[in-house]
Formats: C-alpha cells, sequence, structure tokens
C-alpha cells in the first residue's frame, strides 16, 4: 500500500491523505481533484513522479518539480506522520490483545 498526500506548506498541516494499492495517473487525478474541491490553489510543488504530471495537466494546474527547499519541509512534516503509522501498524500486528490500549495512546499523540 502507497500514500499519496497533499500538504499546505504554509500551515504545515496535511490537506488529504490516501492509499492506494498503487501509484499511477488514476490514483494522482482522483486525489488532486479533492484536493482541489478543498481549497485554492496557486501552485502545487511536486516531487518527480511522473503520475502528479500527467494528473496535473489534465486537471490545467499550475506546477514544478522541486527536489529541495519547500519539498524538504513537505517530507520533514510528513516524515513524523509516517513514522507513528509504521510504530502503531507494527505494534497491532504483534500483539492484538493490546491493540485497544496502543490504539489510544497512538491517537493522543497525533492530537
Amino acid at each position: 500500500m502507497l500514500p499519496l498526500r497533499s500538504l499546505d506548506v504554509e500551515k504545515n498541516k496535511i490537506i488529504n491523505l490516501k492509499v492506494y494499492p498503487t501509484r499511477n495517473t488514476l490514483t494522482a487525478y482522483s486525489l488532486l481533484k479533492e484536493v482541489l474541491e478543498m481549497c485554492e490553489v496557486e501552485e502545487i510543488i511536486l516531487d518527480r513522479g511522473p503520475w502528479y504530471r500527467d494528473a496535473l495537466q489534465r486537471l490545467s494546474v499550475k506546477f514544478r518539480d522541486e527536489s529541495f527547499g519547500k519539498r524538504n519541509l513537505v517530507e520533514s512534516v510528513l516524515s513524523s506522520f509516517k513514522e507513528r503509522a509504521k510504530i502503531f501498524f507494527s505494534s497491532i500486528t504483534v500483539n492484538f490483545r493490546r491493540r485497544e490500549k496502543i490504539f489510544g495512546r497512538w491517537r493522543r499523540s497525533l492530537s
């Protein structure tokens, strides 16, 4: 399962997060269409994933590829979320009896 996500770099806030079994233009189009319905976007900053580029061209949205700068901010914000999710899911699969206790701690840590 691969996540596709969008982040407001001004507010450091996750706008949308979806998990799909694959990354392709169709899944990127679905995610980006939802993002555009939720907020006004002047420009979208991308990594070099070709699936985003194709989807944004179909949606006629201005975008640019960036490996550093604001792109690094996006990765730093999301890395914390990814690490917490990884810990949560690995803990649940190891010991099902403790899952509710673990879930409660994990949920509180995100608040």
